[in-house]
């Protein structure tokens, strides 16, 4: 449509901003930057977080889970990578017999 219109990105972009501005969405324009390299794998996470519940009222709880140790993820990527390993060595196993 920019292009339909005859508009520069540089223009569009000021556009996109003051719209954002307008709906009062400022917050979301600042985050964009951050995450605009990783917002397919950001969207998943929030999607997944919602649906199991997570709210503003606890997110700072789950943060606190993690950093604490009550959750610990690289222990728990850990035994998922071995637990993938043992898999495929069956699974060739089984191929080989």
């Amino acid at each position: 449509m920019a292009i339909e219109l005859g508009l520069r990105e540089g223009q569009v972009n000021k556009f996109f901003r003051e719209y954002w501005k307008l709906k009062r969405m400022d917050k979301l324009y600042q985050l964009y930057p951050e995450i605009e390299h990783c917002l397919p794998s950001f969207l998943k996470s929030y999607k997944v977080l919602k649906r199991k519940g997570l709210t503003v009222d606890n997110v700072e709880w789950f943060a606190n889970a993690i950093e604490t140790s009550v959750i610990k993820l690289p222990e728990l990527q850990s035994q998922y990578q071995s637990l993938q390993n043992k898999v495929w060595g069956v699974q060739r196993r089984k191929q080989e017999l």
